[in-house]
């Protein structure tokens, strides 16, 4: 590295021409620098960027690509925990939860929680705002917000081997619903029927995972709201192409929905997914113990209504003795947990075409859900949150015990 260090500074000391922006960035560049914690003038990146492909190949040739982005990673995550916990603490070496009996730290984890909040309202009145006045804008939203969620969540996800988790379909599911918004409206044969995948899947298992997942509307929660997001967006997408709430688009009385459109080609999109999945489950994740996944947190995770139902379902068929230990890494459970999934898709595959020709049905689903989630949402602040959030700031009794005992 100090090879590529070397050539960098070399790059950087030579004269560059100057540019008409060069004075207005340079301006703009120094408070984000500062904001980020970046070190160096703009000319100094740009440079290395604009090394020239010598640089370049130099740079990958003295260090592996993957060892860069790892690296890349880890300063990002550094830097960015350190001036956490300074705003928080006023101690960036030292975690916030050692500072909890500090009434100036309590006060500042206090309005961080309610700003998030405040937040977490303002966006939901922001996503009716667009589908009632601005509709055309609601998929870059979709698209901005999605990256900057995805990017928060692998961090923290990361950071407790939880990251795997998204490889879920639901996350597959998002890439597949943004993109056909986006490039390719239902208004071509190739962009109808893969629209109408889209709207299968996305009212059919996505939507019902918002209730077997048991998501809530914690709106002080990014966690929490980050994973209802990904379950109630891509069907409210779906639904806003399927009654032309989107500009654009072709007339809802146009659009028919047969056994191809419900079953076939939905069917191709989940098998895509699933080769994958089990590709990389095959390569990658059965070779670590320690990575947490859909099937791993499902067969520990007994109150599960997903974990109730296949235990339940497996034991009567046979599949499973009374008793016997419903183990991960045994060939068995992922076959069950395969064939499980696919029943699960193709069950709830099956009322879609009531949601895609009634639209009285399909907006009173979708309001369902968001009551769902709501309700679930004010039930964790009633009966959990309440009594965990100021028993948190009390050293004799942590957060974790009041919620053991709930």
């Amino acid at each position: 590295m100090v090879g590529v260090g070397d050539e960098q500074r070399s790059t950087n000391d030579e004269p560059r021409s100057p540019t008409p922006s060069a004075g207005l960035g340079e301006s703009l560049w120094e408070p984000v620098a500062e904001w980020l914690g970046w070190e160096g003038d703009l000319n100094s990146w740009i440079g290395r960027i604009q090394g020239g492909w010598e640089t370049q190949l130099e740079v990958l040739r003295s260090a592996p690509l993957m060892m860069m982005m790892m690296d890349v990673e880890d300063q990002f995550k550094t830097k960015w925990k350190r001036r956490w916990r300074k705003a928080i603490s006023g101690d960036p070496d030292k975690r916030i939860r050692d500072h909890m009996d500090d009434k100036e730290v309590q006060k500042r984890i206090r309005l961080v929680d309610t700003a998030s909040f405040t937040l977490g309202v303002f966006m939901a009145m922001w996503v009716e705002y667009l589908i009632l006045a601005a509709p055309s804008a609601f998929p870059w939203f979709y698209l901005v917000t999605l990256i900057l969620l995805m990017l928060l969540r692998y961090t923290t996800y990361r950071a407790i081997n939880n990251h795997f988790f998204m490889l879920d379909f639901c996350y597959f599911m998002q890439v597949s619903v943004i993109t056909q918004t986006l490039l390719f409206p239902p208004t071509s044969s190739f962009g109808a029927a893969w629209f109408k995948a889209n709207f299968a899947l996305s009212h059919g298992p996505i939507a019902i995972a918002i209730l077997a997942w048991q998501n809530s509307m914690v709106f002080h929660s990014l966690d929490k709201m980050t994973s209802f997001y990904i379950h109630i967006m891509p069907p409210l997408t779906c639904y806003m192409q399927r009654w032309a709430i989107l500009p654009g688009g072709p007339s809802p009385d146009s659009m028919t929905f047969g056994f191809g459109d419900v079953l076939i080609t939905p069917m191709i999109l989940y098998g895509t997914w699933q080769v994958a999945y089990l590709y990389i489950q095959h390569t990658v994740i059965d070779k670590d113990p320690e990575l947490v996944t859909s099937l791993r947190y499902l067969t520990q995770c007994p109150r599960n209504p997903m974990h109730i139902i296949t235990m339940d379902v497996c034991t009567r068929l046979g599949v499973i003795s009374p008793g016997e230990v419903y183990h991960p890494e045994q060939m068995k459970t992922k076959i069950i947990f395969i064939v499980g999934q696919l029943i699960y898709a193709l069950l709830w595959l099956l009322p879609t075409p009531i949601f895609f020709h009634f639209r009285f049905v399909n907006t009173t689903f979708l309001l369902g859900l968001v009551v769902a989630g709501i309700w679930r949402g004010g039930s964790y602040y009633i009966f959990v949150f309440s009594k965990i959030y100021n028993k948190k700031f009390e050293p004799d009794t942590t957060a974790a015990e009041v919620e053991k005992r709930e």
